[in-house]
This record gives C-alpha cells, structure tokens and sequence, in this order.
C-alpha cells in the first residue's frame, strides 16, 4: 500500500489489510491491551516485519541468523514457546487450547459430593498437566474452594500451547489479597491485614 508521497503506508489500517492478505490474524499472537495508538501502530508493524522475514527465510534457524531471535508474540513466556506460538500462528494452527475442546467438562461443585470433589480435583489437576499446566493452589484452602476456582479457571480462558519442559502455572494468585478467593486461608493476606 502506498501514501499518497509514494511512501509505504504503515497505518494501522493498512498494516492490518497486508495481515489480512497474509491470512494472518494479529490478535492471535499480541494480547490487545494497547496504551495507545501508537504503541498498537508499533507492534502490529514489529510484528508484520517478522511475519515478512519468516515467509521469506522460511525456518526459525534462518531467522536466528539473520538475526530475528525473540518473536515479538504475548504473553512472551521464554524463547521456545514464543518460537512454537510465532511458528504455529504462522502456518495457521493453533496458538491457544480450551479445556472444553480437549477434556470433558468438570460438573459444578454443587453437583458432588466430597469424594467426587476429591476425584474431579485431582482429574482436573492431572488433565492440566499433560498439557503443561501446573496447579499450585494453597494445600490450607479447603478442597471444595479449590476445586470450584480452578473449575472455573479452566473454562474461563484459554491457555497458551507450551513445549515441555515449559509450563504456565495456576497459584490463585492476583496481586490483589482484598478479591483473590484464597484470602481467607492466605498467610500473606493476613500479614497484610495486619500491617
């Protein structure tokens, strides 16, 4: 595309009409949560340069040595897994899974009772593993808290496709002791408190 001077024009429009001539959707590769304009305008054209290099190098090692080393994809867990997201996102295969497309839907807390609790909890964590999700809940949150929390983590969002031995990890954790569910059985929460 060009502006009207003759020069390429690399607004954000026109930079989403060259991915969309790639068959190339950006938004599966950056989070969207921009600051501004700009900052999107920046990305998108950081990101269409590599899409650029790799249809003409062609491999991950070629790029290395011409010296595209870290692919500029989100979340950005290590190296690896930004290369199998970027080379994935490439090829039109999937960058992210959902727990309901792989495994069967865990039933509501309400609907078991102790036991099953126990059984779905530890089927869920299990699952989760073999697709390099590890769950590290508080052991001091009572079972039927953590499970009821990760039932619904793992329906809520999708989880990024991870090379072993990379691995994103469910803690419970937010940041914020005054909304997170493990607040009242959370030693740090009550240090908190009591500062």
């Amino acid at each position: 595309m060009k502006a009207m001077n003759g020069a390429a024009d690399l607004s954000t429009p026109a930079v989403r009409a060259i991915f969309g001539q790639m068959g190339l959707d950006p938004a599966k590769v950056l989070d969207g949560g921009f600051e501004d304009p700009e900052h999107e305008n920046r990305c998108l054209r950081g990101l269409l340069r590599w899409a650029t290099a790799y249809r003409r190098f062609g491999s991950r090692q070629a790029m290395e040595r011409n010296g595209f080393l870290f692919p500029p994809v989100l979340p950005g867990f290590d190296q690896d897994n930004d290369w199998l997201v970027f080379e994935n996102w490439m090829a039109g295969r999937a960058t992210t899974w959902h727990y309901a497309e792989v495994f069967p839907l865990p039933p509501p807390s309400e609907a078991l009772d102790d036991a099953a609790v126990d059984r779905e909890y530890g089927l869920l964590v299990q699952r989760l593993a073999t697709r390099n999700v590890m769950v590290a809940l508080a052991e001091t949150v009572p079972l039927r808290a953590r499970y009821a929390f990760l039932r619904d983590e793992v329906l809520r969002e999708p989880f990024e496709i991870t090379p072993a031995p990379t691995s994103q990890h469910i803690d419970g954790c937010t940041g914020d002791c005054e909304t997170c569910f493990q607040q009242p059985w959370c030693e740090m929460a009550a240090e908190f408190q009591e500062a």
